[in-house]
């Protein structure tokens, strides 16, 4: 039986450091090579790895910006020949007035291949940029107005992947998410309970994408450059910014795409389904059975049983024995979603036939 670690909360998170990194280009996409890289695939983890990864000819969409501070400094750290549309909700007079964004929007719009669109709402990127493809979209620290608003911003997240996606369908997709939002090992000491937080892994497969790498936002090193975090709340004299210091970027690729370019998951949030059965002598092993049922009902080679667990057992007045397991799904390659681990948990379930609990086993 396979020894796991369990997260506080229950939830058992896989995570190893990424050792991927891009070493042959092709319309903004990567193949990739095992080497040790902090961000190997992340462009607005630092300016470094903006550097690194936005090159001449690549099309980046910046989403939600306030005072286009980041976008600036993003620009500026591109290649100068990278295709950049930095875009905000806001109209521009609000840009100007209330985040004070004037001058970063004008510096921006004089440099070569960068353009600026305000009104830009994240949730619609794909009927906004209907004729328009991009290589990677980025959106830093989204958050609805308000406090405990928790249901709301994971719609807001879920809302982009899906849009981000569709206007990248070949890219990368990254969200910068304050220390502990994501759920991911990655937020160390800030981590929550996965439950508690913004479940990017869980939005990210939902919209049929990996969550193929989360890095640490390079607060600093940003606003070396002349970025500074705007909030929601501001007052004439004081306002108050995002918590940026110790976030973190998520990084996510369609399933499809990342297993042609041999990316993996590193942050996969493992399903658990009980199944009870009949114990029969001719069984050494009832585990071994079940466990060999619910492979098979994966039908996919990159699908994972990663553990059957026997959790209880149950004699009946006559004597049979019923034993309950628990078999846990995970996989680095494919997007676990309830409805599918519900579909091979069915499959599995169905082969069992009479050795379910409620009929005696032949």
């Amino acid at each position: 039986m396979a020894t796991r670690v369990i997260a506080p909360g229950g939830a058992r998170i896989y995570a190893r450091r990424a050792r991927i990194a891009l070493v042959a280009r092709g319309r903004g996409i990567a193949r990739c090579a095992a080497v040790e890289d902090e961000s190997a695939l992340s462009a607005s983890a630092s300016p470094e790895a903006c550097a690194r990864r936005v090159r001449d000819g690549d099309a980046t969409l910046i989403c939600g910006e306030g005072d286009f501070s980041f976008a600036l400094a993003f620009a500026t750290a591109a290649s100068a020949n990278a295709r950049i549309v930095a875009t905000s909700l806001a109209a521009r007079e609000e840009v100007v007035e209330a985040w004070r964004g004037g001058d970063n929007v004008d510096a921006l719009r004089k440099r070569p291949n960068c353009r600026v669109e305000h009104g830009v709402d994240a949730t619609t990127l794909s009927t906004t940029f209907a004729k328009e493809t991009f290589d990677r979209v980025l959106f830093n620290f989204p958050h609805i107005p308000g406090k405990a608003k928790m249901d709301r911003n994971r719609e807001l997240l879920a809302a982009y992947l899906r849009e981000a996606l569709r206007v990248a369908p070949n890219g990368f997709v990254e969200c910068a998410l304050a220390p502990g939002q994501g759920g991911t090992l990655v937020d160390g000491e800030n981590r929550r309970e996965y439950g508690n937080s913004w479940q990017c892994y869980t939005h990210g497969a939902e919209n049929g994408a990996l969550l193929v790498e989360a890095v640490r936002f390079e607060d600093a090193a940003w606003r070396a450059r002349g970025y500074e975090s705007r909030g929601h709340w501001r007052g004439l004299r004081a306002e108050r910014g995002f918590l940026t210091e110790g976030g973190v970027v998520h990084v996510f690729c369609a399933e499809s795409r990342a297993r042609e370019l041999g990316l993996e998951c590193d942050h996969c949030v493992p399903f658990t389904r009980d199944v009870s059965v009949w114990a029969s002598a001719a069984d050494d092993d009832s585990a071994l059975t079940v466990r060999r049922a619910f492979e098979r009902a994966c039908g996919d080679f990159d699908a994972r049983v990663s553990s059957v667990e026997r959790i209880d057992e149950w004699r009946d007045d006559s004597g049979r024995t019923s034993e309950t397991f628990r078999v846990e799904y995970a996989s680095r390659t494919m997007a676990l979603t309830r409805a599918r681990v519900n579909a091979w948990n069915d499959a599995a379930r169905n082969a069992l036939g009479d050795r379910l609990r409620g009929v005696a086993p032949t």
